[in-house]
């Protein structure tokens, strides 16, 4: 169960890491206003210019995933880093945090099911 658990919360890290800094989006903003996740990467992590619009766009997916409150509690995780490294611990405590409650419904239905109810 435990390695389960583990294995999730790496899952989820990855999957955040793969949206920020692999998945190649074509799609631009029109937002005047730069995603201030995205700003922290480029400062921060030192990703090029060209590829804020792709952050920009992953980050409006990623918030349809976690929720805006979730995101809101990222931007300001994200606001406070200092360097690559804290960013990088605000975007998998993130995901992390999204696995976990994905993870306490995932065994709550499954528990339910078992036990005749739902």
């Amino acid at each position: 169960m435990i390695r389960l658990l583990l294995l999730l919360i790496l899952l989820g890290g990855g999957i955040i890491f793969y949206k920020f800094h692999y998945e190649n989006s074509q799609k631009t903003t029109k937002d005047a206003e730069i995603h201030p996740v995205c700003e922290r990467l480029q400062v921060l992590c030192h990703i090029e210019k060209d590829n804020i619009p792709g952050c920009e766009s992953q980050m409006k997916e990623i918030t349809k995933t976690i929720g805006t409150d979730r995101m809101q509690i990222l931007v300001h995780c994200a606001t406070q880093s200092q360097d690559c490294s804290q960013l990088s611990g605000c975007l998998a405590g993130t995901g992390v945090n999204f696995v976990s409650q994905w993870f306490k419904n995932f065994m709550k239905g499954f528990q339910g099911s078992l036990n005749g109810k739902n």
